[in-house]
């Protein structure tokens, strides 16, 4: 998806399809958590390499809303997530990887 749909907070049905295809037969097992790296590929500096003007604070939450609705899961199960907006001149795109997280005891 590209990062500036998922800022405007939208999922066209193509998007949701695909998105659903690549989760299919991909189970979650219950009862444990999970962290989440997400890698935003996308045009984010300006022809001069400055930094370019982006909403991406509603960037993470929203593709886990979609990861958790699309494994059948709660996204409570992701306990930690990380983000990193990658520049790139071709198409935007992004790359997810779901690993066990470990809760630390105090």
């Amino acid at each position: 998806m590209p990062p500036s749909l998922r800022a405007r907070a939208t999922v066209t049905d193509d998007q949701r399809r695909d998105i659903l295809q690549q989760c299919r037969g991909r189970k979650l097992v219950g009862g444990r958590h999970y962290k989440v790296v997400m890698t935003f590929y996308g045009r984010w500096l300006t022809q001069d390499g400055l930094p370019r003007r982006r909403d991406v604070h509603n960037l993470p939450s929203k593709l886990i809303d979609v990861l958790a609705a699309c494994l059948g899961v709660d996204d409570g199960v992701f306990a930690r997530w990380e983000f990193e907006p990658v520049h790139t001149e071709r198409s935007e795109y992004v790359t997810v990887e779901i690993t066990d997280f470990r809760l630390r005891r105090a």
